[in-house]
């Protein structure tokens, strides 16, 4: 969200428009990468550790100081669904948007 802002604001007028957007934060989702390979992981370790006292302690103690509403799982799995959702906008775009239009060879 920050950076579409920024694009909002700093870079709309130098782009051809949200295409250009997507082609700049697409190598970052390169990130995800490492981060999905591993979730399993670490949500099995999380499942280990919930069975710890202290670090139940610990989860209530980080909710309390940071204000944090849910839990770790949830958080944890945000990022794994975060990639498909953004595929599935790249999709509708192309769907919607005309063959013609200046932005469709930038979405396909």
């Amino acid at each position: 969200l920050a950076r579409l802002k920024y694009w909002y604001q700093k870079k709309y007028p130098q782009t051809s428009g949200f295409a250009d957007l997507l082609l700049t934060i697409a190598p970052a989702l390169n990130l995800y990468v490492d981060y999905v390979n591993n979730y399993d992981q670490a949500r099995d370790t999380y499942g280990r550790l919930k069975e710890n006292s202290d670090f139940n302690q610990w989860i209530t103690n980080q909710k309390t100081q940071t204000g944090l509403i849910g839990d770790l799982p949830n958080l944890l799995i945000t990022p794994v669904q975060r990639v498909p959702r953004y595929e599935l906008l790249v999709r509708e775009l192309i769907k919607h948007t005309d063959e013609f239009h200046v932005e469709y060879k930038s979405l396909v």
